[in-house]
């Protein structure tokens, strides 16, 4: 028999509170270079326009919600199509489902869990009913910004509950009643009532109603910097057309007017 490895591990002071401090009006000197102010202004107002909750900006016209658990909720978005010469729906209701949150030790004992052999896809839905000019089928992309796969067991209680992140992607037939991906109460779900449940049920999704679920995050492995004040990280996907319109949407879009504003330089007060 050979010790081929060994890990020793021993207990690390928690550093003190010392020095930590973040908010500006308790910051103490030396500070780094100060930044110069900056100034972004539109001279003749802003291009959107509020009318209580709906927004309109340009050719855009979406609804604005907000929700006790589910946060901002958009909804009823629409584009003006030119060649149409009528609001074009894009989006009945779109807003995050879950958020889910695990931790997990920052050790040797864990690097083998973040290797994942995985390719690359984009996802492409279309409407055989709808067909453009030419014969297309009119339809959008996902593309994927932010691909993240759970490092738990799959009976681990949190990943049940939350077995929805097994997959960057889920479609299900529209349902009202299947809104939350973790559950209606999430901390006392048994995977029952979750979006892994509902696409096991293999319902019919050819030229159906459909509801799309898109599953981003990422792994934080935290490091000095994060404290006291962690960085931001973030996580973003995009929904592109594809022949959705007959042309370029943004064709007869009229640039902005020239606008003669003071430059920075160091002579700018």
């Amino acid at each position: 028999m050979a010790i081929v490895e060994y890990s020793d591990r021993q207990v690390v002071p928690v550093p003190k509170a010392k020095g930590t401090e973040y908010r500006a009006t308790e910051l103490k000197p030396p500070f780094v270079a100060e930044t110069k102010p900056i100034t972004i202004v539109q001279p003749e107002g802003p291009t959107f326009k509020i009318d209580g909750q709906q927004i309109s900006w340009a050719d855009w016209n979406f609804h604005v919600a907000f929700d006790v658990r589910a946060g901002l909720v958009i909804s009823l978005a629409s584009i003006f199509d030119l060649n149409n010469g009528k609001q074009r729906r894009v989006m009945y209701k779109g807003h995050m489902s879950e958020l889910f949150v695990p931790y997990m030790d920052p050790t040797e004992e864990w690097y083998y869990r973040i290797f994942h052999i995985i390719e690359p896809a984009d996802l492409l839905i279309v409407n055989p009913n709808k067909l453009t000019k030419v014969g297309n089928q009119v339809g959008y992309r996902l593309l994927p910004r932010a691909p993240a796969s759970p490092l738990l067991s799959d009976d681990d209680y949190p990943q049940m509950r939350a077995s929805f992140t097994k997959y960057q992607l889920s479609v299900t037939p529209y349902d009202r009643y299947e809104e939350w991906a973790g559950g209606l109460y999430a901390d006392r779900s048994l995977e029952d009532d979750t979006l892994y449940m509902w696409t096991n049920r293999n319902r019919d999704i050819q030229n159906k109603n459909i509801v799309l679920w898109h599953t981003l995050g990422f792994h934080h492995n935290p490091c000095q910097e994060d404290y006291p004040v962690m960085p931001t990280l973030s996580g973003a996907f995009e929904l592109r057309p594809f022949n959705f319109f007959e042309t370029n949407a943004i064709l007869k879009m009229k640039p902005s007017k020239d606008v003669t504003l003071p430059g920075c330089n160091s002579n700018t007060p």
